[in-house]
């Protein structure tokens, strides 16, 4: 499927291709109405299902002079010894896991699952995951509701630790027992150097903090100075732990390491009406080896750009500085990493920007295809068509235009199906590289895919002219 280039798309629509039925393979293609968790992509067959047939009608025998073909249409799903994926498991707890290894930290706030993994201590970064058995792509590691919920839009300390310190006695006694083994643990293992400026970050959510009923029960007895040393690393506990969805109890213990080297992804999903937080394995993961995800997304972020979404939890990561994926612009290659940063995160953000009014400055409010065709191609220029930043910039337009083609409500247009075709395409072959095959990024990006070459070859010929009676 994914050999089918855009002009050759072009090509089928301009001959007046019949409305073709797609073959069985797009059926794992096809999102689902309503889909929170990416890989519900691949369907849900029994688990020893190849991928390739996932979610959709046996395929019809395939003669021999196409087995080629269907192997390229299989490429996607097939890791980098060729071997076809399995469908992962479904949200449930392996038979043969040992979860008191997992859970030893808050045997008393199990998560919702718990997959093969175990605490341990990892030399240089404290408490971390490792695989206690051999682990596959895909496998359930972590699925967890946020022990403290973010109670508004508003992503800071305080909104967070007032929630806590406004429940109920007991309930305030359980929370405060949990998030003292958040780390940091003791305000004594943050750094001298660091700790005037945390203090001077933090004061105004410490002093509005003191004002709560429930401060009170702070500081084991030593005053307004063993309150405000509490609180002090209460707001650290939120600040190097929270996620967009929440505060996360075990989800903590993951450490994290740049897109490119994790081997796990965390993602949001909606259960029930309540917003969960699961870990899946991305790739093979060895028994002892530790399991690391990446805090910063998107996970397509120039190194530079990683390191600004990494501020608040106050440390840095650095990558290994890609010949593609991170080359400084062309206009910039004598200049110093730094200066080269600075111009490549100010041409992604104009190509964002361009992307953006493009969606909306078409015919009628639509795409202007033609506009978004030419962002993309002046970064490509600066940059290099595998460049992290012009994979930013193609998910920015995959998702312009399928805001616009949701909003208006009309059949999308042949030059929208190809834009998307393309922008996909481009996209999923630098996630390929960037994050491995069996990425849910790289699913996302393939049901882009299916659904536009589907659009493509489902448009009928063009109807004849009407006849009029002066014709006959």
């Amino acid at each position: 499927v994914h050999k089918l280039t855009c002009s050759q798309a072009s090509r089928l629509e301009r001959l007046g291709a019949p409305p073709v039925r797609l073959p069985a393979i797009l059926g794992s293609l096809v999102r689902r109405p309503h889909m929170d968790d990416v890989w519900s992509i691949f369907g849900d067959p029994p688990p020893t299902s190849p991928v390739g047939t996932a979610g959709c009608a046996p395929a019809p025998a395939v003669p021999a002079t196409a087995a080629s073909s269907k192997r390229n249409a299989l490429a996607p799903f097939a890791d980098a010894n060729g071997d076809q994926v399995v469908v992962p498991p479904r949200l449930t707890a392996a038979a043969d896991v040992n979860t008191a290894d997992a859970l030893c930290v808050w045997p008393e706030h199990p998560p919702r699952v718990v997959g093969p993994i175990a605490v341990r201590q990892i030399p240089g970064s404290g408490r971390g995951f490792v695989a206690a058995r051999d682990i596959s792509p895909g496998q359930v590691l972590i699925w967890e509701q946020p022990f403290v919920p973010w109670p508004s839009a508003e992503r800071e300390p305080l909104s967070l630790l007032q929630s806590v310190l406004r429940r109920s006695a007991v309930e305030r006694r359980v929370a405060l027992a949990a998030l003292s083994r958040l780390h940091p643990m003791e305000l004594r293992s943050v750094s001298a150097f660091d700790r005037p400026r945390l203090e001077e970050e933090h004061c105004v959510c410490v002093d509005a903090l003191l004002q709560e009923p429930g401060a009170a029960d702070l500081g084991g007895g030593l005053g307004d100075e063993g309150r405000r040393a509490e609180l002090l690393r209460l707001c650290l506990v939120c600040r190097w732990n929270a996620f967009a969805s929440g505060l996360f109890l075990h989800q903590s213990i993951f450490n994290h390491a740049p897109s490119r080297r994790a081997n796990a992804d965390k993602a949001a999903l909606r259960a029930g009406g309540t917003l969960t937080s699961v870990v899946r394995a991305t790739r093979h993961i060895a028994q002892g080896q530790e399991v690391l995800i990446c805090y910063a997304q998107p996970a397509e972020l120039i190194p530079a750009a990683c390191s600004r979404h990494l501020d608040h939890f106050d440390f840095t990561s650095e990558a290994e500085r890609h010949s593609e994926w991170d080359a400084p612009p062309r206009s910039a290659s004598e200049a110093g990493a730094a200066e080269a940063d600075e111009l490549t995160l100010t041409l992604e953000a104009g190509a964002r920007e361009a992307v953006r009014r493009a969606a909306r400055a078409g015919p009628g409010g639509g795409v202007d295809e033609a506009a978004c065709a030419a962002a993309l191609r002046e970064l490509v220029r600066e940059l290099g068509e595998r460049h992290l930043a012009v994979a930013r910039v193609r998910r920015e337009l995959l998702a312009a235009i399928r805001l616009q083609l949701e909003e208006s409500g009309a059949p999308p247009s042949a030059p929208s199906l190809l834009a998307l075709l393309e922008s996909a395409l481009e996209l999923w072959r630098t996630q390929r590289a960037l994050l491995g095959p069996l990425h849910p990024n790289c699913a996302e990006s393939l049901h882009e895919v299916g659904a536009s070459i589907g659009g493509l070859l489902a448009r009928g010929p063009p109807p004849p002219p009407p006849v009029q009676e002066r014709d006959l």
